[in-house]
């Protein structure tokens, strides 16, 4: 093993339990001096000393059930969703994964032009190791050292704050008197502490779910500092929404070192529930609040017909997911990376094959996708697959009868549209002249369900006639020629024929 790589893995192995050992001393060191100080014989410095303690105790605690979750999505999360993707590569399909996302690093491409003169199984174990390594070097410990420390030294300053703070104002709010703490001679208000504890709720509770659902990155850890940060100004902010008198005087006690006045509780409920929300979740609601005021916002779904929520199985959320790795149209899913775009995206590996797969077919019908699903024609490899069993020797009644159950399922659904529609125009029979009769099945060109399988000839005549039936008609109305020209681009696209590879 190389010698960088021993020293990578030296200190992946040894950053968590250092980091451990830190917290685990500073907490033992914070509960000692708590003791100490609460035996001490001065009243306001057991106080103040006891309170400071404490609030670093929980600090540290607080950032530790982060943290937590943090190890264990690095070491069994990730680890097990990488383990998932090497599953879908052999030592082929690696090769073609590095000509199709690698090609222009000299010792990859010497790495496959070895294993492909001589595919021995030394040049197969070099393949998949380098293999590994990539995944080492983008998606290792090491990714999240930094986002980590920006965390930590976020969060250890705010939630510092929000704990002396909190029981200072409770002891100053129980005792009738001043706040026996004033952490760098601030005095923390209700409005600033509910949105301190606001903002960690919603951290940690999105640091959980991420974890349990294999979807944190280090992107995640410094938008959490961040939400961290903008805690206090993004609360005070809301507050004044609703309790504008309670948060002037409240600030004016505070500045004047006396003892805040009694505050109604809405604007720090307000402070605590907004917090409690992501940045995109209250981008949103200001976005909204702003189009009430006329306030012209970007271009919404409906007016685009390429952005990846077009595609079948594509929600907001996922697709939310997508754009925050650059891809937000359907066109561009035919360039990614999948391991580097489920990884970082957090969603499954064969989803985003399968959406990887729809595009590429997008890209030659548009819209009409949604009509080739009913044939069975979900995507690039479907029409691959239908290309070989057309020109297979033996395959040829497969293809066909896959596609008569297409059929079938299309015709019921017309027929029970038709259905639903037989109340209607007997309620309007005296009002309009007779409704045209619907077209039976063989009308509309649909193989009868129980005839018997014809040549190959027949299959494609059968395809055409369905390609070929009119958009008014719920078909994708292609011709013959254009659906056989698709066909022949697919099976020369690399692309689409590696996809179609890792779905086999």
């Amino acid at each position: 093993m190389p010698q960088e790589n021993v020293r990578v893995i030296a200190v992946e192995m040894l950053f968590i339990p250092v980091l451990m050992a830190i917290v685990t001393g500073l907490v033992v060191i914070s509960t000692w001096a708590v003791d100490i100080l609460i035996d001490a014989p001065w009243v306001e410095l057991h106080r103040s000393g006891a309170i400071y303690g404490f609030s670093l105790v929980c600090t540290f605690l607080s950032l530790w059930l982060v943290l937590g979750a943090v190890y264990a999505y690095v070491n069994v999360g990730q680890a097990k969703k990488i383990e998932i993707i090497t599953g879908f590569y052999a030592p082929n399909t690696i090769a073609d994964y590095f000509d199709q996302f690698w090609s222009g690093r000299d010792g990859i491409r010497a790495l496959v032009q070895g294993y492909r003169a001589n595919p021995t199984d030394k040049n197969a174990a070099d393949l998949e190791a380098k293999f590994r390594d990539l995944f080492r070097a983008d998606f290792g410990l090491r990714v999240y050292i930094v986002p980590v420390v920006l965390l930590v030294s976020a969060g250890s300053i705010v939630l510092f704050f929000g704990y002396s703070g909190g029981i200072g104002l409770a002891a100053a709010l129980s005792s009738g008197t001043a706040s026996p703490v004033l952490p760098l001679g601030i005095n923390l208000d209700l409005v600033s502490i509910a949105a301190i504890f606001g903002a960690y709720t919603w951290v940690a509770s999105d640091v959980i779910v991420r974890n349990h659902q294999w979807t944190l990155h280090p992107s995640d850890l410094a938008w959490y500092a961040l939400r961290l940060i903008i805690a206090i100004p993004l609360g005070h902010a809301l507050a004044l929404l609703v309790g504008g008198a309670d948060i002037t005087a409240n600030t004016a006690a505070g500045a004047a070192g006396t003892i805040p006045p009694p505050l109604s509780g809405a604007g720090a409920f307000v402070a605590f529930v907004a917090s409690m929300f992501s940045l995109d979740a209250i981008t949103k609601a200001l976005g909204k609040a702003a189009t009430r005021f006329g306030v012209q916002m970007v271009s919404s779904d409906d007016e685009r017909d390429d952005l990846i929520v077009r595609l079948a199985g594509v929600d907001e959320e996922k697709a939310r997911a997508l754009s925050v790795e650059g891809v937000s149209t359907i066109a561009q899913l035919v360039a990614v990376d999948p391991i580097r775009t489920s990884i970082r995206s957090g969603l499954p590996f064969e989803y985003i094959l399968r959406l990887i797969d729809a595009a590429i077919l997008w890209v030659f019908v548009g819209d009409k996708l949604t009509q080739l699903r009913p044939l069975g024609l979900r995507g690039a490899s479907d029409v691959l697959d239908l290309y070989d069993d057309w020109n297979g020797p033996e395959a040829s009644a497969t293809a066909l009868a896959a596609f008569q159950k297409a059929r079938r399922a299309v015709d019921q659904t017309r027929q029970n549209a038709a259905q639903a529609q037989v109340p209607i125009i007997a309620a309007q029979a005296e009002q309009q002249p007779p409704a045209p009769a619907v077209a039976t099945t063989a009308q509309q060109g649909a193989v009868p369900p129980d005839s018997p399988t014809p040549s190959g000839a027949a299959d494609r005549t059968a395809m055409w006639a369905a390609l070929s039936t009119k958009a008014a008609d719920n078909g994708p109305e292609l011709t013959s020629v254009g659906f056989s020209t698709i066909m022949d681009r697919l099976c020369e696209d690399g692309y689409a024929q590696f996809i179609r590879r890792l779905l086999l």
